[in-house]
């Protein structure tokens, strides 16, 4: 009977590290603030674990706020009306990788920007999102 709890135990571990080993992990870097009428870099580093396919990036942006992107690696960029979207047919090779982008501060804007965003991805042909750990940025004039 203690052999089939240890043997239990151990199915039960190798369980969760097996889910943990396809968990997507994204987080978006950049400054905490910004003079107006300057560009904020911004780097989103993806960790998409054993996870291959399709998966997508949406960033939500107030109005005159613009994006370029800087380094789009195998991502589609589209816009929307009120941001944009990345979009991945198939996420690159490597288990970690980045994009990174420039977002235009308006002149004269002084307040905060909130970037934080939806990723998006097939887990198993179940559609998966998660969403990433706002970060505050302020924009004005700094001294």
């Amino acid at each position: 009977m203690k052999h089939f709890f240890i043997i239990l135990a151990c199915c039960f571990s190798l369980s969760i590290f097996a889910q943990n080993d396809t968990l997507i992990t994204a987080q978006l870097i950049c400054p905490k603030k910004v003079e107006d009428n300057h560009k904020l870099l911004v780097t989103l580093e993806i960790n998409r674990a054993n996870n291959k396919g399709f998966a997508r990036f949406t960033q939500k942006l107030p109005p005159k706020f613009n994006v370029q992107m800087e380094d789009q690696g195998l991502a589609q960029f589209e816009t929307l009306k009120d941001g944009f979207r990345l979009v991945w047919f198939d996420m690159p090779g490597n288990p970690i990788f980045t994009v990174s982008f420039s977002i235009q501060i308006p002149n004269q804007y002084v307040g905060e920007l909130i970037l934080g965003g939806v990723f998006e991805y097939l887990n198993q042909d179940a559609s998966t999102s998660i969403e990433i750990k706002p970060v505050l940025v302020k924009c004005g004039k700094f001294q």
